[in-house]
């Protein structure tokens, strides 16, 4: 995932402009490191996670996933103060996270963000334990990377393709012969 997702970020961003990679703990931490060592930049793991709090985006309401982000993550100030950076993360769902982390990182002075996530774009419900009961909870539903971009005030955001996500996980492919993808495509 890692590998795919650099080459597509070195198509999209002058990786100039970006000091070091910064995953959003834990599950996106083995694709930042991949996507550090293929852009040769520094991983620092900056945004730190209070591992009694699990996961928000399944939390039943609204208010306890908004509560509990605030409970659950923080920043290492240096290591983050004065930099462009580029947050990795596993996906977006409804957006919760991945603002707050915005706001907080624009809070400790980072100058430019940069965002890639691992998965492609979730635009459409799940009903195999996620608690997404309409698609206009989500927040790529219906929106382009711009419009999402200028909703998070970042530079820039890039979702891994589909068909990267498939070939990068050749066991998966051995083994089933289709890989459940509704959430990744509209119905």
């Amino acid at each position: 995932m890692g590998e795919y997702l650099a080459e597509k970020i070195r198509k999209i961003i002058d990786i100039d402009q970006i000091d070091c990679i910064i995953p959003v703990p834990d599950t996106s931490k083995p694709v930042a490191l991949e996507i550090s060592k293929q852009l040769k930049k520094p991983y620092f793991e900056a945004i730190t996670k209070n591992r009694y709090v699990n996961r928000t985006f399944i939390m039943d309401s609204q208010k306890k996933r908004k509560k509990n982000i605030k409970r659950k993550l923080n920043v290492i100030q240096h290591l983050i103060q004065d930099k462009n950076i580029l947050i990795v993360d596993d996906s977006i769902v409804r957006g919760n996270t991945i603002k707050y982390i915005v706001d907080l990182l624009k809070e400790y002075q980072v100058k430019k963000i940069f965002i890639a996530i691992s998965s492609p774009k979730i635009i459409n419900t799940n009903h195999y334990g996620i608690d997404i009961p309409t698609k206009e909870e989500l927040l790529c539903f219906q929106k382009t990377n711009q419009e999402i971009e200028k909703d998070l005030s970042v530079e820039k955001i890039i979702f891994q393709d589909l068909n990267d996500l498939e070939e990068s996980i050749p066991i998966q492919k051995a083994t089933y012969s289709e890989f459940e993808k509704s959430i990744f495509q509209s119905s």
